[in-house]
């Protein structure tokens, strides 16, 4: 056994899987494959990093938009960020969860088609919650 690490597609941990004659196994949750099956590689978006991405991409929106509201501008550029970054962020976010979950192609599509728009939703409800609170700091006497 060497002593390098995979990606177990069952627990999506890195593990070093345990050689018992012509299959491997994960030590963590048991999964087992033929030797002679490839094994998916440890990637960016897999694990706890993946998840750190998802929660960024999907409340950056909301903090740009209160960030560059509560700066002094205008609210049409605000809007123009709740808008495309929702967009932007509800596809990142409804592809990455769609992945995760459903196993064919179709069903991987169908299930990100209803993600986005969740997501959207999701995102969109953040920047506004984002705007306003940018607005009533703006709107409030420091002293």
């Amino acid at each position: 056994m060497n002593g390098s690490t995979a990606f177990c597609p069952q627990c999506k941990q890195d593990v070093v899987f345990a050689v018992n004659g012509n299959t491997k196994a994960c030590p963590a949750c048991g999964y087992q494959f033929s030797s002679g099956e490839p094994v998916p590689s440890s990637g960016l978006l897999q694990g706890r990093r993946g998840w750190l991405i998802f929660f960024l991409v999907m409340f950056a929106p909301a903090i740009l938009a209160f960030g560059v509201l509560a700066a002094g501008a205008n609210l049409d550029f605000g809007a123009g960020i709740t808008f495309i970054g929702s967009g932007v962020s509800a596809i990142f976010c409804g592809i990455f969860c769609a992945s995760r979950v459903a196993s064919g192609l179709v069903w991987r599509f169908l299930l990100a088609v209803l993600l986005i728009a969740a997501f959207y939703g999701v995102c969109f409800a953040l920047c506004f919650a984002g705007c306003t609170a940018a607005s009533a700091l703006r709107s409030t006497p420091l002293f």
